[in-house]
């Protein structure tokens, strides 16, 4: 089926076809002769007779199109390994935030109580065995499993099959970065942050001729074949205040080899980050002194928030700005010009004048192509108050973007973004927006490593467990039997939208 002799069927790949070098192979990578710098198997394979696969029902008109390409997807679609890490007990995922009583007869294991102390160190807290990456903490969830195992035969069966999809498993796979915590123990995958897996594991630009360059130099890599779907189970230090991740490690986004054009143009300018898609969990251990169980605390619109008071003034400051645009749209709509002292004159859609300049929400403005934000706020069931109110503000939150071009009428628009050839220069403000969406929700059963060090119903400053606080007496119950507390998501998701849409 790969050359231009007798149609094969679709599950039998030609043999000359699964000789050439399997691009998704390390063997490969690892095991190329030295003349064979300058191969690429997609650019080889558009220079070679293409059979057209008549017979095939993919190609002969029997499945449209569409369809073809939905199997296509479906195929190449990653899933669990048989050997993939397991949950010891039934989380019992339930989608929505209704109280969960754990009944007796799935605690089948009772012991005396006993008066275990509180007083253990932060450092004896977390090399609990139970706390541990082999078993699974942090990483193991309902929506997260390893390893998964990528299929990629289909590429294999004949060329034209290669060119339509040799992008998608890169395109409709979602990369997965634990932000130094979480499934890669041996840091074989390169897992622990997208900068090191983009440097490490993908295939570096294949060689060729640039335009104006000479043989050998290091040719552009397809843009195709970059990550355009990327989830980060990060802690809130990651994120803000130690690492500043977002910020300060802008280079992620964008592949370390390209070479700048013909105009000398530097990286970040010359290259749209490829990326649509990106997620962030703040999971029950990622937030501020979750093992002390404090008060939970969080604002994009600023470096790293110091405390809850710090972080109701910027609530506040939310309420004056959704006040103030809802009389500007009110003005509007009754045709009333707002007048140069007014208020609400100057009230950006995007929020920007609310962020500081070194805020980690300011972020998603390198990223040129984002089109969703999704995160996942997830605590324990005696934080849901707390949650509950910081999901009310986030949706109200609002992301700047880079600026959008406007098309000319003769302007083919890019598939990537940005500034095409034909564009007119006119720029349009962006901005992500969870405006009109319902907040999601989730819960489930965790572990007993999900505990904090401390019963949350004692008083402040509680020694060791009490056997007069039913909360102490839940608490050892449930750990006895290896289960923790019932742990809550909310998922807010926030769409690219234009200024005045």
């Amino acid at each position: 089926m790969a050359g231009t002799g007798h149609p094969m069927s679709m599950s039998m790949p030609n043999r000359a076809m699964s000789m050439l070098p399997n691009p998704f192979s390390s063997f490969s990578r690892q095991h190329r002769q030295a003349d064979d710098k300058t191969f690429n198997l997609c650019e080889h394979l558009e220079t070679q007779p293409i059979d057209p696969q008549a017979t095939s029902p993919f190609y002969n008109g029997r499945i449209p199109a569409e369809i073809r390409t939905l199997i296509f997807q479906y195929a190449l679609t990653g899933s669990p390994a048989p050997h993939a890490k397991q949950f010891t007990h039934d989380p019992h995922v339930r989608y929505d935030h209704e109280p969960v009583p754990v009944l007796d007869d799935l605690l089948p294991i009772s012991q005396p109580f006993r008066k275990t102390s509180y007083l253990v160190t932060e450092r004896g807290f977390h090399n609990d065995e139970c706390r541990q990456v082999g078993e699974g903490f942090d990483w193991l969830r309902p929506d997260n499993t390893r390893p998964v195992v990528d299929h990629y035969n289909l590429l294999l069966t004949c060329r034209r099959v290669y060119l339509e999809t040799h992008s998608l498993p890169l395109q409709q796979k979602e990369f997965v970065f634990y932000c130094i915590r979480g499934n890669d123990p041996d840091a074989a995958y390169y897992t622990g942050d997208p900068q090191s897996y983009l440097a490490q594991r993908l295939s570096r630009p294949a060689p060729g001729i640039l335009p104006g360059g000479q043989p050998g130099e290091p040719r552009k890599q397809q843009r195709d074949l970059y990550p355009r779907q990327v989830r980060l189970l990060t802690q809130q230090y990651w994120l803000e205040d130690t690492h500043h991740y977002l910020q300060n490690s802008t280079s992620w986004h964008r592949y370390p080899y390209f070479m700048a054009d013909d105009a000398g143009m530097s990286n970040s300018k010359m290259w749209w980050a490829p990326l649509r898609h990106l997620r962030i969990t703040l999971r029950r251990s990622d937030w501020w002194d979750w093992e002390r169980n404090r008060a939970l605390k969080i604002s994009p619109y600023r470096r790293s928030v110091r405390d809850q008071a710090q972080m109701a003034l910027d609530m506040g400051r939310t309420m004056a700005w959704s006040e103030m645009m809802a009389e500007r749209r009110r003005k509007r709509a009754v045709g009333e010009v707002a007048q140069p002292d007014d208020s609400c004159a100057g009230v950006q859609e995007d929020q920007l004048g609310l962020f500081e300049p070194d805020s980690w929400g300011l972020a998603f403005r390198e990223m040129t192509n984002l089109r969703t934000l999704t995160i996942d706020f997830e605590t324990a069931e005696d934080k849901k108050g707390e949650m509950d109110k910081i999901v009310e503000w986030a949706v109200m939150w609002r992301f700047p973007l880079a600026p959008g071009h406007k098309p000319s009428e003769l302007s083919t628009a890019t598939a990537e973004g940005g500034k095409d050839a034909g564009d007119t220069g006119e720029q349009y403000k962006r901005y992500l927006c969870a405006g009109g969406r319902p907040v999601e929700k989730m819960s489930w059963r965790g572990n007993k490593a999900y505990w904090s060090m401390r019963c949350t119903t004692c008083p402040k400053g509680q020694r060791e467990a009490n056997a007069a606080c039913p909360g102490c007496r839940e608490r050892q119950r449930l750990t006895d039997n290896g289960l923790g507390p019932r742990l809550y998501v909310w998922t807010v998701k926030w769409t690219a939208m234009r200024a005045d849409e």
